[in-house]
């Protein structure tokens, strides 16, 4: 029984150190499932702002998307964004998408120039719907170019006020700015869903690209954006790939039987009904 133990053992720990050995013979650190992967790379939203003047004055500005392999390291890449396409973003917690979103809105009349005849429309997945409603340029739009016959502003009823968000963008031809769009649900999520149908241009953050609800997925889809997924430093919980490499090494060592175990357990552990993360 000792023997057969030993032996065991032994075959684990040559599976072990196959598996871990990197090609230039540098033991990887059993505990560090970010090891495993390769360095890093980070991504930054650059604005480029020249020398050039449009008509009406306003500096010509273009948006870049730069790699880095680290904050001030060496640029890996750099490719303009396109200001005739869409821009979805994706990323965990921590990423910068929501950097990404207020800074394209800050310079938007920069970037888009005559694309953007009027103020774009901000919308948040985490704010009230009231702050979409009072909160942006709806109000003055409203009182300048309603009829003499219609109520101000202040004077409508909510679910008036609603309608008039999506209205603004068809008949102005508004850029939408639309952050954490995977915590949109009910009324939130059909004025969002009304405000970018129109949309000719928008931004649109969220934390995965299969966490939008389906309903606005398929809307956002359609004229086939430009998507870019975003790293994040927040430290997420590596277990899973952790349980999926000993069964690498359950399977190398010949342990056949008890790889199916554990790797059906972890299946079941991952199942459509389990809690994930955000």
């Amino acid at each position: 029984m000792k023997g057969l133990f030993l032996l065991c053992e032994t075959r684990l720990l040559v599976s072990l150190r196959i598996f871990l050995f990197l090609p230039h013979g540098q033991l990887l650190d059993v505990f560090n499932i970010n090891s495993i992967y390769f360095a890093q790379i980070m991504e930054y939203l650059k604005i480029r702002v020249g020398s050039r003047k449009r008509k009406d004055g306003t500096p010509y500005a273009v948006p870049l998307y730069v790699r880095k392999t680290r904050k001030y390291g060496k640029t890996l890449e750099e490719e303009p964004i396109s200001r005739k396409r869409p821009i979805l973003m994706v990323g965990a917690h921590g990423s910068g998408k929501t950097r990404w979103v207020e800074r394209l809105h800050e310079k938007a009349k920069e970037i888009w120039g005559a694309k953007v005849p009027v103020e774009p429309l901000y919308l948040s997945g985490l704010t009230p719907l009231s702050a979409w409603m009072d909160g942006g340029p709806v109000p003055n739009w409203w009182n300048g170019s309603k009829k003499k016959s219609e109520p101000l502003w202040y004077k409508l009823r909510q679910w008036e006020k609603t309608d008039l968000l999506p209205r603004y963008v068809a008949e102005t031809g508004a850029v939408v700015f639309l952050d954490d769009a995977h915590k949109l649900t009910g009324r939130k999520l059909d004025i969002a869903k009304r405000c970018l149908m129109p949309a000719k241009i928008w931004v649109v953050s969220s934390s995965q690209e299969n966490r939008i609800p389906p309903s606005l997925r398929i809307e956002l889809m359609r004229p086939d954006p430009q998507v870019y997924e975003l790293s994040s430093d927040v430290a997420y919980d590596r277990t899973g790939a952790f349980i999926w490499i000993f069964v690498g090494m359950l399977l190398i060592a010949g342990f056949w039987e008890l790889a199916i175990a554990v790797g059906g357990l972890k299946a079941l552990a991952a199942g459509r009904r389990a809690t994930r993360q955000d």
